[in-house]
């Protein structure tokens, strides 16, 4: 596919990128409505179809490279909300967490 390494490279740099922020966080935790976790059973989240290995070999490599990132990050949100419903199926309710550097803002 496309450009070899491309994506090892790119997680590298934002590793680097990220050893480089501040070093103190603040984890925030955010309950989150029963409406969110039913709308994430009813409609998981999902940017992109499964395609075949036959109908991927019928598109161009730049596509090919673009699905299998689109493919991860589905896979990754996807895992995520599971999760998500999993804890609220358990316990009763479903924190969300988002980490914040020292400035306040969101750290992906």
């Amino acid at each position: 596919m496309g450009v070899p390494g491309a994506l090892e490279r790119w997680v590298k740099a934002r590793e680097e990128e990220e050893a480089q922020q501040p070093k103190k966080k603040m984890v925030l935790k955010t309950k989150l409505p029963k409406t969110v976790i039913d709308v994430m059973k009813l409609q998981p989240y999902c940017c992109i179809e499964d395609m075949s290995d036959e109908e991927l070999a019928n598109q161009t490599e730049s596509f090919r490279e673009l699905y299998a990132l689109v493919k991860f990050v589905d896979d990754k949100m996807n895992a995520y909300e599971q999760a998500l419903i999993k804890q609220y199926d358990s316990k009763g309710y479903a924190e969300d967490e988002t980490e914040v550097a020292d400035d306040g803002r969101a750290r992906s």
